[in-house]
């Protein structure tokens, strides 16, 4: 009996694929449709996840599934099982970190650094599965075209593909982290005729030979549910303390680093007049 491809939307999965250089080639292909230009491969670098910024101490330990740099393209990465607004939330605070980090002190603001963080959906968003937004203040002005999300919903993309749809080339390729553990007739029908995903799917399957790793997949798939449960209770018992000391901390760093008050009210979900008292705060120290 042929073993259980495993679900790639698990965060040990999801690490395994795009923290490999052996599959450099999806990881190319994807972001190429990200970016819109041909890459060379050559070029990208996959960066550690695990290590933060300086700038940015509030939070620590894993903040972004997978993380590339090619030329001046910063390229975040998130599997999200579950919608938690607070974990969307960090993933932006940690986008903006890293943006920040990048701009060196005394320089004018000039560098060509450019972030994106795709936040690759297991669930529905609406909007035909893919919303692309940067950071507006309230007048809808963009604070800066350096800065973007992209959210792309896997489950549309499935009833889309499921209708007789033709998908798009970042579709078809994001489809596949959903539906990679389906039926052999059913996968096949995605990947037929491309190169690059049969080649993956071949290199999922001898991942999913070692009983060790399909083990951690079904772990992944526990801890995930354990977390929907944990953020649930989090919400219905209202931020701790700590989390609003850390809060504050991370607002006392964007203003620090010189931040815009409309920006920090957006990431932080911070009502502007506190912000402001939080700057006065630090005028006196």
């Amino acid at each position: 009996m042929a073993k259980k491809m495993p679900n790639l939307m698990t965060d040990t999965a999801f690490k395994k694929i795009f923290n490999n250089p052996d599959m450099m080639d999806y990881i190319g292909a994807i972001m190429e449709t990200i970016i819109h230009e041909k890459v060379n491969l050559q070029d990208i670098c996959i960066k550690n996840t695990d290590i933060l910024t300086k700038s940015f101490t509030p939070e620590r330990g894993k903040i972004t599934d997978a993380y590339f740099t090619y030329n001046n393209y910063h390229i975040l990465l998130e599997a999200n099982n579950s919608y938690y607004k607070e974990l969307y939330n960090l993933k932006i605070r940690y986008e903006f970190a890293l943006f920040n980090n990048s701009y060196k002190s005394g320089e004018d603001n000039n560098n060509d650094n450019i972030f994106i963080l795709v936040n690759i959906n297991n669930f529905k968003i609406g909007n035909k599965g893919r919303r692309e937004y940067y950071y507006r203040d309230e007048q809808e002005i963009i604070l800066t075209d350096k800065l973007k999300v992209i959210n792309i919903g896997l489950d549309d993309i499935k009833e889309k593909w499921d209708n007789g749809g033709t998908l798009s080339r970042q579709e078809q390729l994001f489809l596949f982290l959903k539906i990679n553990h389906e039926d052999e007739e059913y996968v096949q029908k995605l990947i037929e005729g491309d190169e690059i995903l049969m080649t993956l799917y071949e290199q999922i399957k001898n991942l999913s030979d070692d009983d060790v790793l399909e083990a951690l997949f079904d772990k992944e798939e526990e801890d995930a549910l354990e977390l929907k449960y944990i953020k649930k209770h989090e919400r219905e018992e209202g931020i701790s303390e700590g989390k609003k000391e850390n809060k504050i901390e991370m607002i006392k760093n964007m203003l620090k680093e010189h931040a815009s008050l409309e920006f920090i009210t957006k990431v932080s979900n911070t009502p502007i007049e506190e912000i402001k008292e939080i700057e006065r705060g630090l005028a006196v120290q």
